[in-house]
Parts: structure tokens; C-alpha cells; sequence
């Protein structure tokens, strides 16, 4: 489709999330949901980009083992929680900006 782009990352001397936010900003875009995995989330929430996090977290399912998430920085304030189905969501702002 032509809404989808593929944009490539080519300046290995630079860390990506930069990258990613300096071609998101060139072309206008103020807003963007990150789903990754842990590097990927931290590395965004590491650098300190970001403004809101959302932790879904379901309350019926019992896993062994997985992959361990990633740590809420210490500036991550929730600011509310809801209950969906077996969900529940857990909502975080940075601490004095937002909804904290």
C-alpha cells in the first residue's frame, strides 16, 4: 500500500532510536506507537523518549518461563489502570508531564 514505507537505517555510528526519531520528524510525524521487545522498548524508554507507556498484563494466563520484560523507568508514574476481560492495563505518564 502506498501508506506503508520502508525507510532505511544506514549510519551505524548512530544509535537507531535517534534515527528513527530524527526521518519521523522530518517528515511531520508528532505521534508513534513503539511495540517491540525488550531492547527495543528500552531502548527508547532508556533514552528517554517517550511519553506515555502501556503495560498489558493478563491476569488468568500462568507462563514457566518467557522473556522478562523490560523495566519501567523510575520517572514512570501510572496514572490509571483498567481491567479488560483477562487484561489488565496499566497506564504510565513521565512524572510531571501529562496525565501524572
Amino acid at each position: 500500500p502506498p501508506e506503508i514505507k520502508t525507510v532505511l537505517l544506514s549510519d551505524r555510528h548512530r544509535a537507531i532510536t535517534e534515527q528513527v526519531l530524527e526521518h519521523l520528524y522530518n517528515h511531520s510525524i508528532q505521534s508513534v506507537l513503539i511495540e517491540g521487545g525488550r531492547h527495543t522498548l528500552s531502548s527508547f524508554m532508556d533514552a528517554g523518549y517517550w511519553d506515555e507507556i502501556r503495560v498489558i498484563t493478563n491476569t488468568k494466563m500462568t507462563v514457566g518461563e518467557g522473556y522478562v520484560a523490560p523495566v519501567l523507568p523510575t520517572n514512570a508514574i501510572r496514572f490509571e489502570q483498567t481491567i479488560l476481560a483477562n487484561d489488565q492495563i496499566d497506564f504510565y505518564a513521565k512524572e510531571g508531564v501529562g496525565h501524572a
